[in-house]
C-alpha cells in the first residue's frame, strides 16, 4: 500500500507500507504427531516386558543407578513430565501399578498398539470420533470374553491359583531365583494383614532392605532399624509395656528468643541440677505408667539415656514417624504427642527384642502388622525386590477381592482379538483385534522365538493372571487411547 505524502517545501514523496502478509502454513496432522510422539516412548518398553523381557539401566542427574524392567519405574526415572505424551504415559503406567501391581509394561504397549491402529485408520480419512464409538464397541466385546473364560477356582484351592499368579508376576523380577520364598512371604503377609471382611490393607506391610546375603523373611509385626539407645539396656523384654512418645524427651523451653548468661560456676552447676531434676521427673512419669520399652521420635541426650538404664527402661530414639505408627497399630498403644498424657491406658504390649543391629516387635496375641525383609547383596538388588515384592502384594490382595483368573501369557489377549473380528466385521475391529495381538508378539519376541510361528501355536503352559487385573488393563489403554485420539491442538501457555 502507497501513501503521498509532501515535504515542509511542498516537495512530493511517497511512503511505502509493506503489507502484512500470513504465509499460510499446512495444517500440521496433530493425531499423528501424538500418537508418533507417545509410540516413541513406549517402543523402549517393549523389550522388558514378559519373563525374558531386558532390564534398563537408568542413569540419574547425580549419578545414581537404578536397574529394573518394571515399566511404571522406567517411566518415573525416565522423567517425561516435561513432555504431554510423556506425562500420559507415566500417568497410565502409575495407574495400573498402584491399582494392580502388574501390567505395568503391558497397558502401555496395549495403548500404544492401539493409537498406531488409529493413526492408520485416520489417515484413510476416517473420522476420530467413529473410531472411538468403535474402540468403545471392541472393548465391551473384550470385557465380555474375559467374564466369559475366567475361573472362579474353589475356596480350597485358591491358596494355590494365588501361587500360579504370583508366579508370572514374580518370573520376569529379579527375584525368580528365589521365587518360591518370596511366593510365600507374599501370601502371607496379605493373609495377616486381612480384617473381618477379607480386606486387606497393604499400608500395614513394610518392606524394609538389608545389605547382606541371606533369605528373605516375613517379620509378623514390626521391624526398627535401631539398636536401644544404651548397651547395657535389656536386650530383651517378654511382656514388654511400650510407651510411644511423639514429644521431645527434655526440659521445656522458652518459646521466645533469648539469651541465657552463666558467669560463674554456681550459676552452672544450678543448670545442671534443673536438667537432672527435670529428666528425673521425666522418667519416673514412665514408670508411673508402668512402661518398660519407650519408643520415641525424638532424640535425647546422654544424661537422659543414663538415667533410662538405670531406671530399667529400653528404649529407642530417633524412630521414624511410619514405624511409630505401624507400632502403635500392632500394640494397641496410642501416640503421646504431649509428655504429661503418658498414662497406663495409652501404653501398648508386646514382645519387644534387639537381634542384628535391629529392633523387633511381636505381640503373641494378634498380628496386626508385619514387615518384609529383604535381603540382597548390593543396594541396587534391594531396591528392585521391594519393588517386586509390592507388586505381588497388590496381585495377591486384588486375588482375594476377586479371584476370578484368566488364562495367561496372552492368551486371552488372542481369545478377545479373535471374538473382536467375528463380531465386530470392519476395519476398526480388526484394528482393535490387531492391537490385542501386539502384546502376545512382544512376549514371543522377547524370548528369542518367532511371533506369528508362537502365536499360531496358541499354548499356554498353565500360566494364569487376575481376571480383574486383564480387565483394568484393558479399559485402562482404551481410555487413554480415546483421549489422545480426541485431541486436535495442542498449545502452549
Amino acid at each position: 500500500m502507497t501513501y503521498n505524502f509532501c515535504d515542509e517545501y511542498g516537495r512530493p514523496y511517497v511512503l511505502i507500507r509493506e503489507q502484512e502478509t500470513r504465509q499460510k502454513t499446512e495444517e500440521k496432522n496433530i493425531l499423528a504427531e501424538n500418537i508418533d510422539n507417545f509410540c516413541g516412548i513406549v517402543d523402549t518398553l517393549s523389550t522388558s516386558v514378559g519373563p525374558f523381557g531386558a532390564d534398563k539401566a537408568i542413569i540419574s542427574a547425580d549419578g545414581e543407578v537404578t536397574i529394573t524392567n518394571d515399566g511404571a519405574t522406567i517411566l518415573k526415572e525416565m522423567d517425561l513430565e516435561g513432555t504431554p505424551m510423556g506425562r500420559l504415559i507415566t500417568q497410565l503406567s502409575s495407574a495400573q501399578d498402584d491399582e494392580v501391581g502388574d501390567g505395568t509394561t503391558s497397558i502401555v504397549i496395549i495403548a500404544a498398539s492401539l493409537l498406531k491402529e488409529a493413526k492408520k485408520l485416520a489417515a484413510k480419512g476416517m473420522h476420530p470420533l467413529k473410531i472411538i464409538r468403535g474402540y468403545e464397541e471392541a472393548l465391551e466385546i473384550a470385557l465380555g470374553v474375559i467374564e466369559k473364560e475366567s475361573v472362579q477356582p474353589a475356596k480350597e484351592e485358591l491358596h494355590a491359583m494365588m501361587e500360579k499368579v504370583a508366579q508370572s508376576t514374580l518370573c520376569s523380577k529379579v527375584v525368580s531365583r528365589d521365587i518360591d520364598n518370596y511366593i510365600k512371604i507374599a501370601i502371607e503377609a496379605v493373609e495377616a494383614v486381612q480384617d473381618a471382611r477379607g480386606e486387606a490393607n497393604l499400608e500395614l506391610i513394610k518392606i524394609e532392605g538389608e545389605t547382606q546375603m541371606g533369605m528373605s523373611e516375613l517379620i509378623k509385626g514390626v521391624y526398627i532399624s535401631k539398636e536401644f539407645s544404651h548397651f547395657q539396656m535389656q536386650k530383651e523384654i517378654e511382656d514388654a509395656k511400650i510407651a510411644i512418645l511423639a514429644c521431645p524427651f527434655e526440659p521445656p523451653k522458652v518459646k521466645i528468643k533469648h539469651d541465657l548468661n552463666i558467669t560463674t560456676v554456681e550459676e552452672f552447676q544450678e543448670l545442671s541440677n534443673y536438667e537432672k531434676k527435670v529428666f528425673a521427673e521425666m522418667i519416673q512419669t514412665i514408670k508411673d505408667s508402668g512402661a518398660t520399652v519407650v519408643l520415641c521420635q525424638w532424640g535425647f541426650d546422654d544424661e537422659a539415656n543414663s538415667l533410662l538404664m538405670q531406671a530399667g527402661i529400653s528404649a529407642v530414639r530417633w524412630v521414624g514417624a511410619q514405624e511409630l505408627e505401624m507400632a502403635a497399630i500392632h500394640t494397641g498403644a496410642h501416640i503421646v504427642s504431649r509428655f504429661e498424657d503418658l498414662t497406663e491406658e495409652s501404653l501398648g504390649s508386646g514382645c519387644v527384642v534387639e537381634e542384628s543391629g535391629s529392633i523387633r516387635i511381636r505381640n503373641p496375641e494378634k498380628t496386626c502388622a508385619v514387615t518384609i525383609l529383604v535381603r540382597g547383596a548390593t543396594a541396587a538388588i534391594i531396591e528392585e525386590t521391594k519393588r517386586s515384592m509390592q507388586d505381588v502384594l497388590c496381585v495377591v490382595r486384588n486375588l482375594i477381592r476377586d479371584p476370578k483368573v484368566v488364562k495367561g501369557a496372552g492368551t486371552i489377549d488372542l481369545l478377545c482379538a479373535k471374538a473382536i473380528v467375528e463380531g465386530m466385521p470392519g476395519s476398526i475391529g480388526n484394528g482393535y483385534s490387531k492391537a490385542l495381538q501386539e502384546l502376545p508378539m512382544a512376549l514371543a519376541r522377547n524370548m528369542g522365538e518367532d511371533p506369528i510361528a508362537k502365536i499360531s501355536e496358541g499354548i499356554a503352559d498353565n500360566i494364569w493372571e487376575g481376571a480383574y487385573s486383564k480387565k483394568h488393563q484393558l479399559i485402562l489403554a482404551t481410555q487413554t487411547a480415546k483421549s489422545i485420539i480426541r485431541i486436535d491442538d495442542v498449545f502452549g501457555v
